[in-house]
Parts: C-alpha cells; sequence; structure tokens
C-alpha cells in the first residue's frame, strides 16, 4: 500500500462524520502547504514591535484566523527558530492546529483562573494558556516524565511566566486532591 493510498483510506474514514461541503473543504485544505507557524508573548512584545521583528528578518506572515498571536510564516531567508526574538521569549513555534485548543477555551486576565495543564511538556499549550490570561491566576504545568521537566521548565522561565507551577504528577491524581474544582 503507498503513502497516497493509505492517506485516501484514512481520510475516507472521516466522510461519515462531515457533510460534503465539510468534507471537500478538508480535502482541499490538506493539499495547502504546510508552514511554519509562531505565537508572539504578550508578556514580551505586542503586534506592532513583533510585525518590525518579522520585517527585520524577511518574513512574510498570514495571520491565523483562530488565534490572534498567532502567524504563517509563508517565507523566511532563515530558520524562525535561529532568532534573538526566539531565544529571549519573544514568540514560540507551534502548529497552528495545536493553538486551536487553548483558544476553544473562555479565557481572561480580568477573571484569574486556576488551570491545569496535565500534559505539558514541552510547553506549548502552557505557555498559550499564561498568555491568554496575561499571567494572572495560576497554570499548574504537570507532565509525568521526568526527562521532560526540565525542558517545561526552561520554556516558561524564557516565556516569562511568574504564576506556573510545575509538577510532575501522574494525572490522575489531581481529580482524587482536588475533587471540588
Amino acid at each position: 500500500i503507498t503513502a497516497r493510498q493509505a492517506q485516501a483510506e484514512a481520510l475516507e474514514r472521516f466522510r461519515c462524520l462531515l457533510d460534503e461541503r465539510s468534507f471537500a473543504a478538508l480535502l482541499n485544505e490538506i493539499q495547502q502547504p504546510l508552514y511554519p507557524a509562531l505565537r508572539i508573548n504578550p508578556l514580551k512584545t505586542n503586534t506592532e514591535e513583533f510585525l518590525h521583528t518579522a520585517e527585520r528578518h524577511g518574513w512574510n506572515l498570514t495571520p491565523i484566523p483562530f488565534c490572534p498571536t498567532g502567524w504563517w510564516v509563508t517565507a523566511s531567508a532563515a530558520p524562525i527558530s535561529q532568532t534573538l526574538e526566539h531565544r529571549m521569549g519573544h514568540y514560540y513555534i507551534q502548529e497552528a492546529a495545536s493553538m486551536l485548543p487553548v483558544e476553544l477555551f473562555e479565557l481572561s486576565p480580568d477573571k484569574p483562573a486556576l488551570i491545569l495543564d496535565m500534559a505539558a511538556s514541552p510547553g506549548g499549550k502552557s505557555t498559550h494558556l499564561v498568555s491568554r490570561t496575561l499571567d494572572r491566576g495560576l497554570v499548574i504545568a504537570n507532565d509525568s516524565g521526568l526527562e521532560r521537566i526540565t525542558a517545561l521548565r526552561l520554556v516558561l522561565q524564557t516565556w516569562g511566566a511568574a504564576n506556573a507551577a510545575v509538577t510532575r504528577f501522574p494525572g490522575e491524581k489531581f481529580g482524587r486532591w482536588f475533587p471540588e474544582t
């Protein structure tokens, strides 16, 4: 079986879940180029400053429609991972699809929340949660893998997250410890 045949078979499984128009849109979307994507860090920069940074690096950008801080990089002279701004936490490189879950939550900096990210490493969704709340409230970034904790801590530190706690527990423990939340 070829890769194309396997892809076609996998897509057929979704046909019954979608109306004809949505299935056609899915087929069209998977034919589009998969551009690298990133989210800017509102704790360290704003859109205007970021657009200046992008211009300086020679990037072509397209906004991600469902994430106000997300951008596809449709062209760049050099890898987006090799900038000083990336190393300083001004943006996080993350696939657009991975931005969607956090965008679905109704979060507001005006209503500090207690948020648990149970599989937090390497930190993409945790940094997104911190950003959506402007680092108010508390994000508990949990990962049960010891080997993943250091990377998670470094990402949150570079992001500038002050109100995030890194823990390493099996996820099911939280329900027993905090049944009321």
